[in-house]
């Protein structure tokens, strides 16, 4: 029987210090009928020269933008050019665990359901400790469950079918980092089955993530695009099903708003974030001071450890 093709898509942005370890570990995958697609999203470092002695291998792909149009463009380029069966994403300084090709194949292979489309793994940190909440192995997560976020939380990593590409499922059309979107959208016509099993190393060890803390401050104005399309989309569903994730929402979107110079629209998030959170008035109403502070002070502040972040769970 042919192997199943999965094609492994690898969006980066000036990564050259450590794509060579995303690389490596698909390479040295026992599991051998794979592509890879590397997305340039237009780097000035080394990551060209990184990557172009890898291209001896037919199955890695390497495509350069010309100018930077965000993650998630990089990831929709990736999605359009890619042939496998089952598509994965991995951010260009994380890793594959060893078995992790053989794993999702296998898992596919049970499944005989058609309407479940994705596949969702646990990740561990590079200390090798399971990031976040399981569900229970073998569970079928619905679009409900995704929203409500009660029976897994924390990093994870999904594996979708080539019907959910073929179906047009893309990321949000923002330079705004939430992916999420993607994975919501795709929920409303696809069930997804959790595997307790981690296939990823999820690096933490530095602060340079594409979806890291620095971009708090450098692009704060696609931060709050992005939750708008967000709220626009799926703001019903979280207040009835998970209103402390929607108070999350709210309270990130603000601090973007502000940060962004926009602090009469970042007060009125962060009043929307009290009303599904009265519980964190203190929280939210130490936020509401610090906006009237100068801006370059509210900044240096959120830049203080981005405190906030999980606060409100």
């Amino acid at each position: 029987m042919k192997q199943k093709k999965i094609s492994v898509i690898i969006p980066t942005f000036n990564r050259g210090w450590c794509i060579q370890r995303a690389i490596k570990s698909v390479i040295k995958q026992p599991y051998k009928n794979w592509e890879l697609i590397i997305v340039d999203d237009g780097s000035a470092d080394n990551t060209k020269k990184v990557v172009k002695k890898y291209l001896k291998d037919r199955r890695i792909k390497y495509y350069k933008l010309s100018k930077n149009k965000g993650v998630n463009f990089a990831r929709n380029k990736g999605l359009d050019i890619s042939s496998g069966e089952h598509i994965v994403l991995l951010d260009s300084d994380d890793e594959f665990l060893p078995g992790a090709f053989d794993a999702i194949v296998n898992e596919f292979a049970t499944i005989s359901n058609d309407q479940i489309g994705m596949l969702l793994f646990n990740c561990v940190d590079q200390d090798n400790q399971i990031v976040g909440k399981g569900a229970e192995n073998g569970s079928v997560l619905t679009y409900e469950d995704w929203i409500s976020g009660k029976k897994f939380s924390g990093e994870k990593i999904g594996v979708v079918t080539r019907s959910v590409v073929k179906d047009g499922f893309r990321f949000a059309d923002s330079k705004g980092q939430l992916e999420g979107i993607f994975w919501y959208k795709a929920a409303r016509k696809y069930k997804t089955k959790f595997v307790n099993k981690p296939i990823r190393i999820y690096h933490t060890e530095h602060n340079d993530r594409l979806t890291g803390t620095g971009q708090l401050v450098r692009k704060a104005k696609y931060q709050s695009h992005i939750y708008e399309i967000l709220l626009e989309e799926f703001e019903t569903d979280f207040r009835n099903l998970n209103p402390k994730g929607l108070a999350k929402i709210y309270l990130e979107k603000g601090i973007n708003e502000i940060v962004n110079k926009e602090a009469g629209k970042g007060r009125s998030s962060l009043n929307r974030a009290l009303k599904y959170r009265k519980d964190k008035i203190l929280l939210v109403l130490f936020v509401f001071i610090l906006s009237y502070l100068p801006n370059r002070m509210f900044i240096s502040l959120a830049k203080l450890g981005h405190r906030y972040k999980g606060v409100l769970n």
